[in-house]
């Protein structure tokens, strides 16, 4: 959770100052980028979903909870679009508001590759290092993760039993075969249809 944020803001900021001075593009590849997200969140939410109503993984786990979730009142679409423009950036980062950090990040972005001669390179070339330094980070923080999840799970047999053991497997199998699935069908024909590619050669590699 830690490396959400500055990846986003970091990715999101080299991505669009690659673009350079040609910002036409970038309407665009906005509007595909948008597409491509919609049609995959659609699928991917559709998988889970049936797959969740075929497999009913939670069925025999009671872990009865005091918490009571209530749905908050959807707010007006102008309130919407007002609230994707953050008063204060550093706010939406510290909450991790992440439409306006993209949005932040997008503008920034823009302003970098708009800015002429040495003042807008010297800030991009240090957004592609900063870049650099956060994948490094990613890397490092994955190759603790696996100890981290072990002790989270260690903990909570630990805590209540092999009881739900069974339950857990179920839940994790249908997570894992919705995933390769959605990676498989979703993306694998993501990469035929649109990117003319062998998605079989595709995932080797």
């Amino acid at each position: 959770k830690v490396l959400v944020v500055p990846i986003v803001v970091v990715s999101l900021i080299c991505g669009v100052c690659s673009l350079g001075d040609d910002t036409s593009r970038l309407g665009p590849i906005a509007a595909k980028t948008l597409c491509l997200y919609l049609l995959t969140t659609a699928i991917a939410i559709s998988l889970a979903l049936g797959a969740a109503l075929l497999v009913k993984p939670g069925a025999g786990i009671d872990k009865s909870t005091d918490t009571e979730f209530v749905a908050k009142e959807a707010p007006p679409l102008a309130e919407v679009l007002l609230n994707l423009f953050p008063t204060n950036p550093i706010e939406a980062m510290a909450k991790g508001n992440m439409l306006q950090i993209i949005v932040f990040a997008l503008l920034f972005g823009l302003a970098i590759s708009k800015t002429p001669g040495a003042h807008g390179d010297r800030i991009r070339e240090f957004f592609e290092s900063l870049n650099e330094v956060v994948m490094s980070m990613v890397n490092l923080v994955m190759k603790f993760a696996p100890l981290g999840v072990f002790c989270l799970t260690a903990a909570l047999f630990g805590q209540i039993g092999f009881s739900i053991l069974g339950g857990l497997a179920k839940y994790f199998l249908t997570v894992v075969v919705v995933l390769l699935l959605h990676g498989a069908l979703t993306y694998g024909g993501l990469l035929t249809v649109l990117g003319r590619l062998n998605p079989v050669r595709f995932f080797m590699k």
